[in-house]
């Protein structure tokens, strides 16, 4: 998924943009944006952590650490494609939020976007007004979306979803971090992240942080009718 096939790599500073999905997603989930930027003319890169993108038996085999070292592992890649210094930023969705935040580990960042990032996850009060609204208008729609996310998540995995939550609450405050002046974008009717994990997880940065909320929008952003104000809004922040 990467938009360097054909590219002649002269520029000796140059800028990345690493975008990674979220927990027992792909790519599907973040392509919108991934169109918009290459569309802009930003080098943009996807990522795919370790056990996504396949069956349940794959996602269940690999720890929260795999998924970890396999986006270390393909950010070294996406930078052995440049000549020279390369100046990396990355976007995470979701649990993508938290692999960018890990990432400061290893890397120099200089910007990062989390989009529905959780801090605490699963709004109950927002799952039990769509399951009521689902029966009182008989289109289920939302049901088959919990029924369906509760299929494709295997205990094993959830659990290493947990693990890596509970890691990175405290990496928030990393200097690393603040020094990326990050951006956190969260839609109030993510059913799927708190709303509220916005706030904490700016708190734990401190003033370089950045909060923009969205009305509606739900947690798969990207796929949704804020699709285009999202992306507006983090590549304004990009090229800043």
């Amino acid at each position: 998924m990467d938009n360097m096939d054909n590219m002649d790599i002269t520029d000796k500073n140059e800028k990345i943009y690493i975008i990674i999905h979220g927990f027992a997603g792909g790519f599907q989930e973040i392509e919108p944006l991934y169109d918009f930027l290459s569309a802009k003319g930003l080098n943009v890169h996807s990522i795919l952590l370790a056990g996504h993108g396949g069956t349940r038996k794959e996602l269940k085999s690999f720890s929260y650490s795999d998924w970890i070292n396999s986006a270390v592992k393909q950010v070294k890649n996406i930078k052995k494609k440049y000549d020279g210094e390369t100046e990396i930023n990355l976007i995470g969705f979701s649990m993508g939020g938290l692999i960018c935040a890990n990432l400061t580990d290893f890397f120099d960042v200089q910007k990062i976007a989390f989009v529905n990032t959780p801090f605490y996850f699963w709004d109950l009060n927002l799952i039990t007004k769509n399951i009521f609204s689902d029966v009182k208008h008989k289109e289920y729609t939302n049901i088959n979306r919990y029924v369906n996310s509760t299929l494709k998540s295997p205990a094993k995995a959830m659990i290493n979803f947990l693990r890596i939550l509970r890691q990175t609450k405290e990496k928030f405050s990393s200097v690393c971090i603040k020094r990326a002046n990050p951006i956190i974008l969260q839609c109030i009717d993510d059913d799927t992240v708190q709303s509220k994990s916005a706030e904490i997880i700016k708190d734990k940065i401190g003033e370089s942080a950045k909060i923009i909320y969205y009305e509606t929008g739900g947690h798969l952003i990207f796929l949704s009718e804020t699709c285009e104000q999202v992306c507006n809004d983090i590549y304004e922040y990009l090229k800043e």
